[in-house]
Formats: C-alpha cells, sequence, structure tokens
C-alpha cells in the first residue's frame, strides 16, 4: 500500500509540473484540455520560424469564427486570429464582403501546420483540403516564415 501511495504522489507531482508550463508546442495528451484551457484565454502569443512573434485574438465561438475574417481589416501587422475549433475538422473561409488579402495556417492539434491557404479579397468561399484543430488567420505575408510540416508555439500573453 504504502508503494502505491509514492507512486501516486510522484505521478501527480508530475502532472502538475507539466501543467505550469507556460509555453506549449504539442498538446501530446488531451486535445480536449488543451482546447479548453486556450479557449479561457483572452490572447495568446504565436511564434514561429526565426523570430516572428504576434498577438493572437483567441475565438472559440463558431459565430465569430464565420465572421471574423472581416476584423483582420482593421487589425495591425502583429496582430492574428486564433480559431479553437471543436473538433478536428475542415474548414470553410468566407471572404465575400473582405476587402484585404488574409492568410491562413490550419494546425494540428501538435500545433503543428498542416495546410496554408493564401486568401485574395473579395475571393468569395474556400474549403480546407486538410482538417484542422486550430485556424490561424492573419494578414497577407504573415506566414512568409513558415511551411507546413513546421509548428508553432503559442504561450500566454503577460
Amino acid at each position: 500500500m504504502m508503494k502505491k501511495l509514492k507512486f501516486s504522489g510522484l505521478l501527480l507531482a508530475a502532472v502538475m509540473l507539466v501543467g505550469c508550463n507556460s509555453e506549449t508546442t504539442s498538446t501530446g495528451g488531451n486535445s480536449k484540455v488543451a482546447k479548453n484551457a486556450l479557449c479561457e484565454k483572452e490572447k495568446m502569443s504565436i511564434s514561429y520560424g526565426s523570430s516572428t512573434y504576434l498577438d493572437a485574438t483567441v475565438v472559440c465561438d463558431k459565430e465569430s469564427q464565420n465572421t471574423n475574417l472581416i476584423k483582420l481589416e482593421t487589425m495591425r501587422g502583429s496582430e492574428a486570429l486564433l480559431d479553437v475549433m471543436p473538433s478536428n475538422q475542415k474548414v470553410t473561409l468566407d471572404m465575400t464582403n473582405v476587402p484585404v488579402n488574409v492568410d491562413v495556417a490550419l494546425l494540428d492539434d501538435g500545433y503543428k501546420v498542416v495546410e496554408i491557404i493564401e486568401l485574395k479579397p473579395n475571393s468569395g468561399v474556400t474549403k480546407s483540403n486538410q482538417k484542422a484543430a486550430y485556424v490561424f488567420k492573419g494578414g497577407w505575408g504573415i506566414l512568409r516564415d513558415i511551411k507546413v510540416g513546421e509548428a508553432m508555439n503559442i504561450r500566454d500573453v503577460f
């Protein structure tokens, strides 16, 4: 019985230490828990490539995800949107009435880029080829330093 208690205590301590890390490059475990944690945040810092750092507004509700491309028109170059999808799924991006170019990166559960889509102004509806757990949206050229297969680092904004 004592060995079980020691093991349980060590396991709990290890889980708590892992949970204290403020930077995430892979969810590795339960993606639903990770997604719920992200949805509790308003903004996250995202880095990728050699030194690209952006502040991303986290968007978890479906209605906002469907209409938020228009918000990119008024965002600064260092701002972006990070849509947290309810499940890994193909996405539809509606550029109707969006007057600016938009770069989109579809990310898997480990924040690895699975598809990059460059959207032109007022180009209508585009459907992704790949399924995504997260959809990163930014202004034109924002994804010039990352390629499919590379991971984004996502951490809290302090």
